[in-house]
């Protein structure tokens, strides 16, 4: 430890270059780096005291696995580990920055009760009550290893913990702060056994970071030291490779998997050619996107020993990806008709963790006959190959042939004693590795009760609902038997735009489904939620929120609706898709959720009501927008459809400008339209926050941006309710909101965003 420059480089001399610098005190790395030589010692610790008095210089490490140990104590010093966690990265990346399987696939059994026996005896050292985390770096050639750092409480790792065994690592802490025991304590999802016990899981866990570093032009895209993602999501699977496949669909909608695509998309972002060079500097310097690097290494011929000679990742994580690779080339060498006399490779590409929209897009296209359809109709398992007539290969058509195949998923349940005890909680995952349901579902039983009767059984019990407390569980137990279900879907991972206001909107839903004496089934796939947490709701599927997962689901639960209007934009973008396929969407239309999210359908709709707005057009090509600037002039603002917190949105001032950022907007939504509109310098943005029943407006709330427009509103400052409006502005926006709910028969919440100048509102 170092409380100046000087001290450090001493310690640096006597040590060895290269070494890493931590500034004591800080979460998530802040002010840390590696340092090679004296002069960049001294600017990294220069940095770092702006953060702490106190820096930590040790030797680097890099190339060392990483790996971390959850462990519990209490005050009779029964002492267990409850989940032991391996970094897929080499030591040299911030663990909140590291793709993270739980339980440890890569060390020996031997290397694996060393570290634990060491863990314990630091705990019981330490004199640890609660919970405590220990993380190691241990030598891949040799059986050296260090201990990293000890918290001796709950750190960013506990949640990722609970949630990958089941075990309530922040309960139990808790009672063993106020003076109970592991033993006196049950296991909550047994309650039979006691908490004294350590987890053993029969499946995989992967957690993979979300980062929004393209939002900031400026900053280092590197990974290192020091922490920069915003989110993250866990994905269970029974495979490392169908559990690494899951966690990058939830991490990234717009990606199939481990594909080098994705690595393609984003070198051409940074305008730099699919070489293999750029390959090798990413795998060498890593970004957010070094995972479908990998990908694209084995594209281009690179071996798993190439691979980790750059990386310094171990081989047995490698030769896994290396598998997925293989069972890709083979799908890019058949066809539709060819895959389906092939059902042992479509049975392992499944397996594999392989979506149905990937399958599709592997596959050879032949040449198209009179006519491919791209939807088909929802739930005929006769169909199959028939349906393909040649073009290009659909995920429908994916989804039917493995159906016709008797290739589906199955329901397994989190029980952290892989099934030596029966399970109490339906905390459940989906798996193509098993043969039987873990539960009982409603497909199996003969399905849910009819729309009507379930609206008609919420009003009835929504008028008792504040008096009836004592006989809420009752009441939830009978309508379960009457098939009263209702799937709720998530937020999916926290980003920039999307974070946890939308997981208090989901499990105030649920709380209020339970509460009127429903069931309530929730989808998401972020550890850090609350609604995630497996006794919050009747049953909790730990998935990817894409259309085929939830529809999947729907089909074995047989909900009877889905909200769609409480996760924010991921669940929202799956409404149409659902509701082509005949799920329930529970209130606004699926239909009006289209025309406000579509720019070109809304900027119509406004005009057909008379609503005024910025002169706009629509464009789909680059000589359309300039057409536009050149008529209305700049400034003008350009914006995609179906994106949250303004991705690929942004003023423009010059045809320049224009040219450069239009390449971004095509890459965030292909398929729908981006409308230019003319920016209004200098006006005021009013937000109108409210809710519609059968579209009529029932409340609002009027909230006022203290900067002018053009700041995000989710940068920017509001005043609620609003302070500097004009009793007309007031009036006219009330007016506005109440044209807009009633001609898309709003049912649900609902944001408008104005813009007021000169007692113009737009």
């Amino acid at each position: 430890c170092c409380c100046s420059v000087e001290e450090a480089v001493e310690a640096a001399r006597q040590i060895g270059y290269p070494v890493l610098v931590r500034a004591a005190f800080a979460l998530g790395g802040l002010g840390s780096g590696f340092a090679s030589d004296e002069q960049e010692l001294k600017a990294l610790v220069n940095q770092a005291f702006v953060n702490s008095p106190q820096v930590i210089v040790d030797k680097s490490l890099k190339g060392w696995k990483e790996l971390e140990y959850e462990v519990v104590r209490d005050a009779s010093d029964n002492c267990i580990t409850v989940c032991n966690m391996e970094n897929f990265d080499p030591m040299g990346i911030h663990t909140g920055d590291s793709i993270v399987i739980a339980p440890s696939q890569t060390l020996t059994n031997e290397e694996y009760f060393r570290l634990r026996e060491c863990a314990l005896k630091v705990v019981r050292h330490l004199g640890v009550v609660g919970e405590c985390n220990i993380q190691y770096s241990v030598d891949p050639h040799s059986q050296e290893f260090r201990i990293i750092e000890v918290n001796a409480r709950l750190s960013r790792s506990s949640a990722l913990a609970s949630k990958a065994t089941g075990y309530p690592l922040a309960y139990v802490a808790a009672k063993l702060a106020l003076g109970s025991d592991l033993v006196s304590l049950r296991n909550s999802v047994t309650r039979v056994t006691t908490a004294c016990f350590e987890p053993s899981l029969d499946y995989v866990v992967a957690k993979v970071p979300r980062w929004d570093l393209r939002k900031f032009s400026t900053v280092d895209q590197t990974v290192g030291s020091c922490m920069k993602s915003v989110g993250e999501v866990m994905a269970i699977g029974r495979t490392f490779e169908e559990t690494i496949q899951k966690a990058l669909r939830m991490v990234d909608e717009s990606c199939s998997g481990f594909e080098a695509e994705r690595f393609d998309q984003e070198l051409m972002h940074r305008g730099v050619a699919s070489t293999e060079e750029p390959v090798k500097a990413e795998l060498q310097k890593p970004s957010p996107t070094r995972i479908w690097s990998i990908a694209k290494a084995f594209e281009l011929g690179m071996s798993v020993e190439d691979v980790h000679e750059l990386t310094k990742i171990d081989r047995w994580f490698l030769s896994k990806l290396h598998h997925i690779h293989c069972l890709k080339q083979s799908l890019k060498s058949m066809d539709y008709q060819e895959l389906s006399k092939n059902k042992a490779l479509l049975r392992e590409t499944k397996r594999c963790g392989f979506a149905d929209r990937q399958i599709a897009k592997e596959l050879r296209a032949r040449d198209a006959g009179p006519s491919t359809p791209t939807k088909l109709p929802a739930g005929d398992d006769s169909l199959g190959a028939e349906t393909y007539a040649g073009g290009r290969v659909q995920e429908a058509h994916v989804r039917c042939l493995r159906k016709k195949l008797g290739i589906c998923p199955v329901v397994k349940q989190i029980d952290t004693l892989a099934a030596e005890f029966p399970a109490e909680t339906n905390y459940l995952y989906l798996t193509y590795s098993g043969t039987e349901h873990d539960v009982q579902l409603a497909s199996e039983l003969g399905g849910s009760s009819s729309e009507d009767d379930l609206m008609s059984h919420v009003r009835e019990q929504h008028t008792v609902a504040l008096g009836r407390s004592s006989a809420q569980s009752s009441a939830r137990k009978d309508s379960q038997i009457q098939g009263s279900r209702f799937m709720v879907l998530g937020c999916g991972p926290y980003r920039i735009g999307s974070s946890v206001e939308f997981d208090w909107c989901s499990v105030s839903c649920i709380k209020t489904l339970r509460s009127l004496g429903h069931e309530a089934i929730v989808i998401n796939c972020n550890p850090e939620t609350v609604s995630t947490d497996f006794d919050e709701s009747d049953r909790l599927y730990f998935e990817e929120l894409s259309h085929e997962t939830v529809l999947d689901i729907a089909e074995m639960e047989q909900p009877s609706g889905v909200v769609v209007s409480v996760g924010g934009q991921t669940p929202n973008n799956l409404a149409m898709g659902l509701h082509q396929n005949g799920v329930k969407i529970l209130g606004t239309s699926v239909e009006a959720i289209d025309t406000c999210e579509n720019r070109f359908k809304f900027s119509q709709l406004c005009d057909s009501l008379r609503i005024d707005q910025p002169e706009w057009s629509e464009f789909t090509t680059v000589e359309e927008a300039f057409h536009f600037c050149k008529r209305a002039g700049f400034p003008a603002l350009v914006r995609p459809s179906y994106v949250l917190s303004g991705a690929a949105m942004r003023v423009v001032n010059s045809n320049e400008e224009l040219d450069r950022f239009l390449k971004t907007a095509a890459v965030v939504s292909r398929d729908y339209p981006v409308v230019i509109s003319k920016y209004i310098s200098g006006a005021k943005e009013v937000e109108l926050d409210a809710i519609g029943r059968d579209g009529e407006l029932v409340n609002y709330a009027i909230a006022e941006h203290v900067e002018n427009a053009g700041v995000h509103s989710g940068d920017a400052s509001l005043l609620l309710p609003a302070q500097k409006l004009f009793v007309e502005t007031h009036r006219r926006v009330k007016t506005m909101g109440q044209k807009l709910c009633r001609a898309l028969k709003i049912s649900g919440p609902f944001n408008i965003q104005f813009m007021c100048k000169k007692k113009e509102n737009k």
